[in-house]
């Protein structure tokens, strides 16, 4: 700006006062550049306060030599717009009464000056020596009006984030406590309803089924990154006492968190095939198809309504459904009274 208003006053002077308005011009402009470059350097651009009012002052005491119109066009000066500019500015940098203080103290050297330029005649620059620090509060003004909405704003901001944190808090505390269940369910509260079944289990396989429990509660299963979905099937299609009958087409190589989430849903579904289902025998099948990787458990036993499912039976909703969910994959169950269950997952290969 102060490079404009230097342009626009070496135009518009009178020839005799050209020369003195170039090299006062040119003093601004190199002080504009010196103030730029440093302000660019520090946060503390009110260190040069004293320097900038001094040349400020410089400017407004040389409007003799600068300014060819009179008083009452005092408002249309490039002085008068260059000071403007900066008491206006200097609302929103130095404090309060800092601010009021150069505000004045500015005004008082841009009439000193039109005095020294008119002599008496400088009485008719009074009301735009008046309207200059009726800028310098209103724009005081603006700056507190600004500075509350924005410590509202920041206000706001800061509970909207705090919000989000607990409930990202909350979210990962209740899948950590689906997660606990689901644990607990495929493998503890299972070895009970196996000890407590009706019919005997032998057992050798109670202390197999104790171990990998324990493997699993301790975290002590294979940390590799990735595994072969088939070969984590096929095992556990041993590990029930209803003949599983597998079809794994080639190795599933994913991501091991996946893997075994996938094996744990299937094993559940095996486990409902043999308290449920009243048959000695299920199909367990996997492999890749056009929309990722597959796994199908199904059988031929006397099926359920999935959605009159009681409450308290959470493994297909809890070990099932929610761990499957929860890894990415997507979950159909289809069963029908007399009719069978298929329960099929399908994690997306990307």
């Amino acid at each position: 700006m102060i490079v404009a208003c230097g342009l626009l006053a070496v135009i518009g002077v009178s020839a005799d006062l050209r020369g003195s308005t170039i090299g006062i011009v040119l003093l601004a402009i190199c002080w504009s550049v010196v103030h730029l470059v440093f302000t660019r350097r520090t946060t503390r651009p009110d260190r040069l306060l004293g320097a900038d009012l001094l040349v400020l002052s410089v400017v407004c005491l040389t409007q003799i030599w600068s300014v060819s119109t009179g008083p009452a066009e005092h408002g249309g000066t490039w002085v008068c717009v260059a000071i403007s500019i900066v008491i206006v500015t200097y609302q929103w940098i130095l404090p309060l009464w800092w601010g009021l203080a150069v505000a004045a103290f500015l005004v008082a050297m841009d009439l000193a000056g039109v005095a020294i330029a008119a002599g008496g005649q400088w009485v008719s620059a009074l009301p735009i020596c008046a309207w200059l620090l009726v800028e310098a509060a209103l724009s005081r003004a603006v700056w507190f009006l600004v500075r509350s909405k924005a410590r509202t704003a920041d206000v706001a901001a800061r509970r909207a984030a705090q919000a989000q944190r607990d409930a990202a808090v909350a979210r990962a505390g209740r899948a950590a406590e689906r997660e606990r269940l689901s644990l607990l369910h495929d493998t503890a509260c299972t070895t009970l309803m196996m000890v407590a079944a009706s019919a005997p289990v032998p057992a050798a396989e109670l202390r197999a089924q104790a171990r990998r429990d324990l493997d699993r509660l301790t975290g002590e299963e294979s940390p590799a990154p990735t595994t072969d979905l088939g070969r984590l099937l096929t095992e556990e299609s041993d590990r029930h006492p209803i003949r599983v009958c597998t079809e794994i087409a080639g190795p599933l190589e994913l991501p091991t968190e996946v893997a075994v989430t996938l094996r744990n849903s299937a094993a559940e579904a095996l486990r409902n095939v043999v308290r449920h289902a009243g048959v000695d025998h299920a199909l367990l099948r996997a492999g890749s198809g056009e929309t990722g990787i597959f796994v199908e458990i199904s059988d031929t036993g006397r099926g359920f309504d999935p959605e009159r499912v009681p409450p308290y039976r959470r493994g297909l909703a809890l070990s099932v459904r929610e761990q499957a969910t929860a890894a990415g994959a997507r979950v159909n169950i289809r069963s029908g009274r007399r009719q069978g269950t298929v329960v099929s997952l399908e994690w997306p290969d990307a």
